[in-house]
């Protein structure tokens, strides 16, 4: 199932035009047969930016096991006084396709395929401020693409995706995204997930 997943899961991440490290960091990981996707995009760049965001994946991981709205809510409670971050979290039932997914600032989630759907995240920062999570619910078909993307990818990406690239692998669409639409002056990264 692992290298099938690293098959269906493509990630790619430039930092910002100068900078050798990112502040984004996308993840994934498999627990209880549940896929857990995200990316989160700390405020900033460099290596203060990069220094935690190489952290967080570790942070998330004894988390998996909560419901959504919980594990949001834990995430931003564990970063209090940190330099915070937006979140774009995803966790998908392989068997069947559903996901829930919850979103935290100034990030881009949606599905590609039978059905386009574009996700919404709330106002706020991890470890600063944040809402009630929103929890929203999807069914991926297969052949979908669900796509995780920080700010530093133009968010008119979504309306711009034609049939054209439904056919298309998920790593032709994260190196598309990345070199079409990415921002110079910012981290750039995305996640795109096969079902």
């Amino acid at each position: 199932m692992t290298l099938e997943l690293n098959e269906r899961v493509k990630i790619k991440n430039r930092p910002f035009e100068g900078e050798w490290q990112s502040g984004d960091c996308p993840f994934f990981e498999m627990q209880e047969g549940k896929l857990h996707l995200g990316l989160f995009d700390v405020l900033g760049h460099g290596h203060e930016a990069a220094k935690l965001a190489k952290t967080l994946p570790k942070m998330v991981k004894p988390l998996l096991g909560m419901s959504t709205d919980k594990l949001i809510e834990e995430i931003h409670l564990n970063m209090q006084g940190s330099l915070g971050a937006a979140l774009s979290y995803v966790q998908i039932d392989l068997d069947t396709g559903e996901l829930v997914f919850s979103g935290v600032g100034n990030v881009l989630a949606f599905i590609s395929g039978s059905a386009k759907k574009q996700f919404v995240s709330k106002d706020g920062v991890l470890g600063q401020n944040i809402r009630t999570p929103l929890l929203q619910y999807a069914v991926l078909k297969e052949g979908d693409k669900l796509v995780l993307a920080s700010d530093g990818v133009q968010s008119r990406c979504y309306g711009l995706l034609d049939d054209y690239f439904l056919d298309k692998s998920a790593e032709y669409l994260s190196s598309y995204l990345i070199e079409k639409f990415g921002k110079s002056h910012d981290d750039a990264s995305c996640l795109v997930f096969e079902f």
